[in-house]
């Protein structure tokens, strides 16, 4: 299952701009309705499912999967991850805290040091771009996250569900009436908004040196008009296939 509503992270200015990228993750680590995090996942434990919150620069929405027999539950999950979600304190001080060691530790890695530069190029140096580090992460505010939450999910008749897989359609009928209808009907249209990433023009070298073992990576990007066709895309893909067999043949 994915279902997706246009909008994401890019409608909140700079003020916002981590609480807004982390809601989606804090509200995951909280728990749904009257249950905490460790509270559903014992409820969940005899279940093969699993539903997933995000809030993207574009877009917001959840991914999910179940068996056969338990995808009731995961209609119950998507419907409380609209209207019974939950912000809890601690599971945010023990989310940021998480997520400080973490980059942390990820500032010690050449790759990060290369992927960053990488990130803030490419993105024009855009500062809705920047590489989320510890320090960066104490912007996160506790009260936004929950409120940006809400603000993203509060239209469900804005969101398009895909699901695909094993499926009684009788029986799905009923399971998408009753916990998808149901759902507030509030026809608020929204769109995301530029934060000007636009890719930068010209011509860029650039080399970043960090480490002391003897290690490369190589990222080359090329920006172009493109025919946004089905056939050009497989076309693109295939040529990137052919080129890496290539490369490891020589």
């Amino acid at each position: 299952m994915t279902c997706y509503s246009p909008g994401g992270w890019s409608v909140y200015g700079q003020k916002d701009d981590i609480s807004a990228k982390l809601a989606a993750d804090v509200i995951s680590e909280s728990g749904l309705n009257d249950f905490n995090k460790v509270e559903l996942d014992k409820k969940l434990s005899v279940k093969n499912v699993k539903v997933s919150p995000y809030i993207r620069q574009l877009t917001e929405g959840m991914t999910g999967n179940s068996s056969t027999e338990d995808v009731e539950t995961m209609f119950q999950l998507i419907n409380l991850y609209f209207v019974k979600a939950q912000f809890d304190k601690a599971a945010f001080n023990s989310y940021i805290s998480k997520q400080k060691s973490f980059y942390k530790n990820q500032s010690l890695r050449p790759e990060s040091a290369f992927s960053d530069s990488i990130r803030a190029i490419t993105s024009n140096y855009s500062n809705r771009k920047r590489p989320i580090t510890a320090e960066i992460l104490n912007e996160a505010n506790d009260k936004r996250i929950f409120e940006i939450y809400k603000e993203r999910f509060s239209d469900p008749s804005s969101f398009t569900f895909f699901f695909v897989g094993n499926i009684d359609l009788q029986k799905f009928k009923s399971l998408v009436e009753k916990y998808l209808g149901s759902l507030p009907d509030i026809k608020k249209e929204e769109k995301p908004k530029d934060i000007n990433d636009d890719y930068p023009t010209g011509k860029y070298d650039i080399k970043a040196v960090k480490g002391k073992e003897d290690k490369s990576l190589v990222f080359m990007q090329f920006n172009h008009d493109f025919d946004d066709s089905l056939k050009d895309k497989i076309s693109l893909q295939a040529l990137s296939k052919i080129l890496s067999i290539d490369l490891i043949n020589r």
